[in-house]
């Protein structure tokens, strides 16, 4: 059963990236068809545009949904000064934060020569022919951007690091779930979507996103706790 759901998360998590994938190329065809090229980058800069406000938006609402109706009792505040300092000490974060920043700046290295040489040649085999009907430049288009969307698909999915490590110094942990910052994570904890671990040598508790890759590292004074807390109020339902 578990792993029915494990795989129905990653079903919805494909089905969303391949549906804005799908809007970014349709649009950005539609667009290059009517708009001369010479003023395309005016049309994606209003594009990005929109879509950050969109993105902004939806983090907002995103936000407060994640929000309980009470936050019942609180069980636990960090001390940030204190955790701070332990996570300052643990120099395995940092070797690993360098990695993973390593990790998402290589695909820009990477992708910004390459599309560069690619859009210059894929421009000039798929798209460049001006006399064309209306349906065949849109079609060559869709080529042209769908070809430009799986080469970065393909970088991003060789070189970007499969979990990202957010280390927080400073949450709340009540009856109903854990607050950092203006997120919450919602007890009881959705088992098919995320994973606890505890490490009591770093002092920390990992909690794994699986639909976002995110990890959530909460540093503590004392780590066992903190997951006894988790497992407690967090994993009652699930147990």
């Amino acid at each position: 059963m578990l792993d029915a759901s494990k795989r129905c998360v990653h079903v919805q998590i494909n089905i969303t990236s391949i549906a804005s994938t799908i809007v970014f190329i349709t649009v950005f065809s539609l667009i290059s068809t009517f708009i001369p090229r010479d003023y395309l980058w005016v049309a994606a800069v209003v594009y990005f545009v929109i879509m950050f406000t969109l993105l902004t938006l939806l983090q907002r609402i995103r936000a407060r949904r994640s929000m309980p109706e009470s936050r019942g009792v609180a069980l636990l505040r960090s001390n940030e000064k204190a955790v701070m300092d332990i996570m300052m000490k643990d120099s395995e974060l940092f070797r690993e934060l360098s990695s993973q920043s390593w990790r998402m700046f290589i695909p820009l290295i990477i992708s910004l020569p390459l599309l560069y040489f690619v859009t210059q040649v894929l421009y000039g085999l798929v798209v460049n022919n001006s006399t064309a009907p209306f349906h065949e430049r849109f079609v060559r288009y869709l080529a042209y951007y769908a070809s430009l969307s799986g080469i970065m698909y393909v970088i991003r999915f060789v070189f970007m690091p499969k979990k990202m490590i957010m280390p927080i110094t400073k949450y709340e942990v009540y009856s109903t779930g854990i607050k950092y910052g203006s997120m919450w994570i919602l007890f009881p904890l959705d088992l098919s979507r995320y994973s606890v671990s505890v490490d009591y040598k770093r002092r920390f508790v990992d909690i794994y996103d699986k639909k976002t890759s995110q990890v959530l590292r909460l540093y503590a004074e004392d780590p066992g706790k903190l997951y006894s807390l988790i497992e407690r109020h967090g994993l009652r339902k699930n147990a």
